[in-house]
Order: structure tokens, then C-alpha cells, then sequence
């Protein structure tokens, strides 16, 4: 890193003794429409969280970072249909939304790599990125520790009367926490506006939802609460867009929480060190086949042609 910055400023330097600009002028940035914005979006998640990987085979550094590639579709879908002020809690694969939330990227990498420039001064790392300025509240490395938080600030934006939403994602591995139904229980009582998010991506950890419980369908799970509950196809970012519009109004016409869950698969282990053994390379093949990024160049090339003679 210091040595790309030495080498830019020397550029800078030599620029301005010869009387140029000493940068590049920034180009206009162009107003995007919503679906275009979840659409850019699905790709900058997928490029950035390529990065620290392509990084630790490069310098072989011990970076636990738990990946998200083939997930990508949820932040896209779930962003493009919410303000920036509604807030966002997730689990510990918490940096695409981070960057979907307007964190910089400098300054995930930093934390990623424990550097004071970091979003907590590099004491959070992977797990925790964090964010009260953006509405993003982590990043949490407990399992299903956040679906408490996230009806709490749902609570809170009730009590202070605004209409902000509150969005708590985890994984189907936290579905069997007893949190959930305590945190399910309260919201739908005091008709709090949160949106519960499941993002099954069929192997939590690495133990298929088939062998952890009889229900393999969890949005089923709502019914015992009497709270709307939907399956969503998390492939597709356009459908989770729709998923996450439809709950959203309800949430904030006061009609109270809503929970999703979206079907998602994630292309490599839970973590870097997971060899994902569990599972067969003819099943990751086949979900690749309907990859989200594929998906969307799908719906631009069907929408726009003037758009698709950018990519």
C-alpha cells in the first residue's frame, strides 16, 4: 500500500511541475435509476469481495473473512427497495452490505486488515463492520445475537415516531436460536416495523437445513406468530426487490413485521479455510447456472439495448 502511494504521489508531483492538473478531473456521475442501481450494484459486490481473496492467495496472509459470492442478489434487491435512512444489522458476512450502505471501500479494506483507517480503528475486523453514520449496525459474530438488536431499533424508531424500517438479516443456521422466536414474539405484539430476512443459503455452517430441522421451508416458521412469511427467490435480485418493496410498505403503513426467506448459495465455503466438502462440485455447477450476475445481464439485455452496448 505504501509503495502504490509513493509511486501516485510522484506522479502528482512530476504533473504539476509540468504545469498539468495534478489529477485526473473527476467525471460526472450520472443519476441511475433504481433497477440500474441494484444492477451496478450486484457487480461491485461481487468484485470487491473477490479482492481480499485474490489478496490472501497473493501475500498468503491468515485473513478470515467468510464470502458471500453467488449472494450478491440480496443486497442488491434489499437496498434498491429501501431508503438510506432505514436501518440494516446482519450477521458476520456483513461486507457487501456494508459498501451497498455507501461504506467506502478503503475503509472495509483497512478493517479487514486491522488498520486504524479502518471503520472501528481496525479493532472489529471481518465480522464487524459497523456504521451510525450510514445506518448500518453490523457485522456480529454471535450466532442469531442480532435478531434481538434488530427488533430493538425497530422499537426504537416506533417510540421516536419516524418511518424509518429496520432489516435483520441472518443465516438459516440462526433460525434454530431461541432469540427468534422471543424477538418474532415482541415485534409482532407491538407491531414493530422490521423486516426479518433469512438468507438460506442451505448449509449454514456446513450442515444442510435437512438435517437440522423437520420444516425445511422456514418462512413457515412465521405462522406460529401470525406474521406474514415468504419464500423469495434470492437468485434474482429483481425478485428480491419485489420481496423486500411489498414488506417495506406494510412495515411502514404500521402494519408490522414481515418475515422472508430468501433462497440463496453461496458458490464457496463459510469461510476462506472451509473446503466445503459437504457438498458436491455437480451442485455448485448447477447453482452457478442461474448465477445472479448472469441473471441481471439477462434483464438488461431484455430492457435496454442502449444499455447493453455499455457492458
Amino acid at each position: 500500500g505504501r509503495r502504490w502511494c509513493n509511486a501516485a504521489a510522484r506522479r502528482r508531483h512530476a504533473a504539476a511541475a509540468r504545469g498539468g492538473p495534478a489529477r485526473r478531473p473527476a467525471r460526472p456521475r450520472r443519476a441511475l435509476r433504481p433497477d440500474r442501481r441494484r444492477h451496478r450494484g450486484i457487480g461491485g459486490s461481487r468484485c470487491r469481495d473477490q479482492r481480499p481473496q485474490d489478496a490472501r492467495s497473493r501475500r498468503d496472509r491468515d485473513l478470515y473473512r467468510p464470502p458471500c459470492l453467488g449472494q450478491e442478489a440480496i443486497v442488491a434487491g434489499t437496498v434498491s427497495a429501501t431508503k438510506k435512512e432505514d436501518k440494516h444489522i446482519t450477521a458476520y458476512r456483513d461486507h457487501a452490505i456494508a459498501i451497498a450502505k455507501g461504506m467506502s471501500a478503503n475503509e472495509c479494506m483497512a478493517e479487514l486488515y486491522g488498520k486504524a483507517t479502518g471503520c472501528t480503528k481496525g479493532k472489529g475486523g471481518s465480522m464487524h463492520f459497523f456504521s451510525k453514520e450510514k445506518r448500518f449496525f453490523g457485522g456480529h459474530g454471535i450466532v442469531g445475537g442480532q435478531i434481538g438488536l434488530g427488533a430493538g431499533i425497530a422499537f426504537a424508531e416506533k417510540y421516536k415516531g419516524s418511518d424509518s424500517v429496520t432489516l435483520c438479516y441472518f443465516g438459516d443456521g440462526a433460525a434454530r436460536q431461541g432469540l427468534l422466536h422471543e424477538a418474532f414474539n415482541m415485534a409482532v405484539l407491538w407491531q414493530l416495523p422490521v423486516i426479518f430476512i433469512c438468507e438460506n443459503n442451505g448449509y449454514a455452517m456446513g450442515t444442510s437445513v435437512e438435517r437440522t430441522s423437520k420444516v425445511s421451508d422456514i418462512y413457515r416458521l412465521a405462522d406460529g406468530f401470525d406474521m406474514p412469511g415468504d419464500s423469495v427467490d434470492g437468485m434474482s435480485c429483481e425478485d428480491v426487490h419485489r420481496g423486500i418493496e411489498r414488506a417495506v410498505k406494510r412495515a411502514r403503513e404500521g402494519d408490522g413485521p414481515t418475515f422472508l426467506e430468501i433462497k440463496t448459495y453461496r458458490y464457496r465455503g463459510h469461510s476462506m479455510s472451509d473446503p466445503a466438502k459437504y457438498r458436491s462440485k455437480d451442485e455448485v455447477e448447477e447453482y452457478k447456472e442461474k448465477d445472479p450476475i448472469t441473471e441481471v445481464l439477462k434483464v438488461i439485455q431484455t430492457r435496454s439495448e442502449e444499455h447493453t452496448s455499455e457492458l
